[in-house]
Parts: structure tokens; C-alpha cells; sequence
């Protein structure tokens, strides 16, 4: 996927300055030990602050929102933007929830109930998906207002944060503190509730918005807002990712009529609402059009998904018209298929076994996978299923028997 980036201007002409949000904090003598940009004084490209002042501030943020510190200890980095490998890691991040919410949204929703292990810093625990680039997003806003990386990263942030929200309205499942089981019988620790992360970043979010309408010059807001618009437009014909664009700018009109609130008798606050109200008539036709295009393409998506060609039927692992047989008959008596369907082929997946073991290691049964493919409705569709024979002691085994079902079912578009 082609990378999404603000274009990298330099808007210093743009931009007013700044009061010093970081005025008097200084690098801990810690973070000067173990980490070579806390001494940095220069200004990176695409922000307004400096490194040291930046981390000053990371060091300084509220620790019962700001959970994953000090940042520079371990691997506690991957929750802010301090260099190239964390933000390609916060980036990558972001990119990988656009196209999950590009195949999910409108079909099934479910990324709020995800949880990741082997991350970084977090040793045998686990964190819900989203969360290094959103906790990230918000320190970072926290620590710069005046230029285009800290509120692109924050605009990252709050698109995570909204689709997680809707994706927990949508499931209406959460999860709890508790151990989680790991196949081997040791548990993995998860961090927290998913209820309890999401009004956390939601906290996050309403104090890094204050910062930015406090201190990002309104240029800068409009800057931003023309650039997300201008892609938005570019993406409506393919149908792709506009729901996160609509979130970016819903998210920047929001931010332009606190700054034009808070600055209401500022020499250019005419100009300002001329521009904000261009903002918000563009929103306007942006929230009729965006949700019921996402949907729309996500069921196109899904329906494509479903579908097969005959050159893609998988090649029989072994052939056995006896073992063919009683696989069909055993698949119709299951009551896996609906009723009225006609299997028109078995093939056998597996040329060998597979193994079903209790909790000892002791072989249960030996089973074969299998695709069915029959007619339902009009359709040519294929489905896998598994068969099994359960062990009977002395290595012989019993009758076969159903075993289960697979998740997926595809329609052959052009069998014959």
C-alpha cells in the first residue's frame, strides 16, 4: 500500500509562535544517560520544538494516563515517537488498522477484542491492538502543537481511538482483568479492560485536543485540513479509507472552532471563520457520503472475498471413492449443510494424518480434512469439513465420524 505522509512543507511563514508549553522542564539526568537526544537542542524536521524539550515533556506527563514510562527505559520507547525505528513501528501501526477497518467495517467488527503478545517492553503481557500508536499520538501532541508531525500523529491517534470506539458499541463485548491461558498451561497477564484503556485514551485525547486548541496556530489547522481533504477526494471513487480522512478532518474542524473561540479577538479572526465555514460545509457532505461508502465497499470487499474460480479448487491430497462416499453421507448427516443442498465433489485434503491429543499428549483420534463442493440456492459453493476416527487403544481406530466445519465458504463463479 502506497505510504500516507503530510507533505513535509516548511511552514514556518505559516505559523505564529508558540508560547513554551515545556518552559522550565529539563531532561531528567536519567533520560540524559540513556538517551542521546535528551541533550539535543535542535529542531527535528516537521516540529516546532526541540528534541530535548519534547522528552522534557514525555517525562512530565500525567502518569495515570501516560502509563507506559519512563520512555526511556526498555522498550517503553514504542509507545512514543523519539526516532526512525519507533515511528516506522507507530506508522506501520496505524497503516495496518486502516486496512483492517478497510476489510472489517460494516461486516464484522471485532479489533477491539484483539490482543497482541511478543510486543515490545511487554515481556509475557499483553496490550489491545492500537495501543502504542495512540498512546504515542497523544504524549506527542502533548509535547508539540506547532507543526505538522505531532498533529498528523495526533489525528492517527484519534482515528484509532474512534474506530475501537464504534468497534465496542458495535460488539458490545469487553474484556476483564484476568489471566488468559497459553496452550503449554502457563497464562499470559493482560494489561487491562478494554473499557478501562478506552476512556483512558479518551482522557488522553480531550487533553492533548485542549493543548492543540490552546497552541496550534489556526494556519496550521487549515494547512492540514486542505491536505486531508484533498486526498479524501482523490480516494472517494476507489471507496478506500475515506472514513478514517472524514475522522482526520472531523477531528481538525473540531480543533479550528475551539482555536477561533479561544481567539475570538484575535486581528484575523474574520478570515478565520470565513475559512472554518468552508470547513464545516465540506463535513457536512463528508458525513452523508463516508459511512454508507465504507459500508458499501466493505460488503463489496467481503462479497469478493467469497468468491472462487475453478483453477483455485485445491488439488486432492489423495483420491478414494470409498473414503469420498462416506465423507458425503457423513457431511449430509451432520446437519453442517443446509437442507436441499447437492454435494457435487469431495476432495480429500490430506494424504496423510492428523492427530487430535488430550491434555497428556495422548492421541485421541486421527482425522483428514476434506472440501466439499455442492449446489445451494443457484450457487456452486465450496466448504471444508475434517473426519475422524477416535482411537480405540492399541493404535486401531473406530468408525468414522463428523468432526468439524471450517469458517469459510466461497463461491465457484464459473463451474461447469
Amino acid at each position: 500500500m502506497k505510504r500516507i505522509t503530510i507533505a513535509m512543507l516548511s511552514l514556518c511563514a505559516l505559523l505564529l509562535a508558540l508560547p513554551a508549553s515545556a518552559q522550565g522542564l529539563k531532561p531528567s539526568a536519567a533520560a540524559l544517560a540513556a538517551d542521546p537526544k535528551a541533550s539535543d537542542n535542535s529542531v527535528p524536521n516537521g516540529y516546532s520544538k526541540p528534541a530535548s524539550e519534547i522528552r522534557a515533556v514525555y517525562e512530565n506527563l500525567d502518569p495515570s494516563l501516560f502509563i507506559y514510562r519512563p520512555y526511556y527505559v526498555g522498550e517503553n520507547k514504542y509507545f512514543y515517537y523519539v526516532d526512525d525505528e519507533t515511528k516506522n513501528y507507530l506508522d506501520n501501526s496505524y497503516f495496518g488498522y486502516m486496512m483492517k477497518a478497510q476489510e472489517e467495517y460494516g461486516v464484522r467488527i471485532k479489533p477491539i477484542a484483539s490482543f497482541v503478545n511478543n510486543i515490545p517492553g511487554q515481556g509475557d503481557r499483553v496490550v489491545p491492538y492500537g495501543e502504542h500508536a495512540m498512546h504515542a499520538g497523544f504524549a506527542e501532541a502533548m509535547a508539540d502543537q506547532g507543526n505538522t508531525w505531532p498533529l498528523n500523529h495526533y489525528l492517527h491517534a484519534c482515528s484509532i481511538l474512534n474506530y475501537s470506539t464504534e468497534a465496542s458499541a458495535s460488539s458490545g463485548a469487553s474484556a476483564t482483568m484476568r489471566d488468559i491461558p497459553n496452550d503449554d498451561g502457563s497464562t499470559i497477564k493482560l494489561v487491562e479492560s478494554d473499557d478501562d484503556r478506552l476512556a483512558r485514551n479518551r482522557r488522553m485525547r480531550s487533553a492533548a485536543h485542549r493543548k492543540l486548541v490552546e497552541n496550534a496556530p489556526f494556519g496550521l489547522l487549515d494547512f492540514m485540513a486542505e491536505d486531508i481533504y484533498a486526498r479524501y477526494e482523490k480516494q472517494i471513487a476507489k471507496g478506500t479509507f475515506i472514513l478514517f480522512y472524514f475522522w482526520e478532518y472531523r477531528e481538525l474542524v473540531s480543533l479550528m472552532e475551539g482555536s477561533l473561540e479561544l481567539n475570538s479577538g484575535d486581528a484575523n479572526a474574520q478570515q478565520y471563520k470565513t475559512l472554518l465555514q468552508k470547513h464545516r460545509n465540506r463535513l457536512a457532505d463528508m458525513d452523508i457520503k463516508s459511512l454508507d461508502l465504507y459500508r458499501e465497499n466493505g460488503a463489496k470487499a467481503k462479497e469478493a472475498a467469497g468468491q472462487m474460480k475453478m483453477a483455485d479448487i485445491p488439488k486432492a491430497g489423495m483420491s478414494d471413492a470409498s473414503l469420498e462416499a462416506k465423507f458425503k453421507a457423513l457431511a449430509m448427516k451432520s446437519q453442517a449443510l443446509s437442507q436441499g443442498v447437492d454435494i457435487k465433489k469431495v476432495i480429500i485434503r490430506d494424504a496423510g494424518w492428523n492427530y487430535d491429543r488430550n491434555e497428556l499428549g495422548v492421541i485421541t483420534a486421527r482425522y483428514k480434512g476434506a472440501y466439499l463442493i455442492y449446489s445451494y440456492n443457484g450457487k456452486i459453493m465450496m466448504k471444508d469439513m475434517s473426519f475422524k476416527q477416535p482411537a480405540t487403544g492399541g493404535g486401531s481406530f473406530g468408525d468414522w465420524q463428523f468432526r468439524g466445519i471450517g469458517t469459510e465458504t466461497r463461491t465457484i463463479t464459473d463451474w461447469k
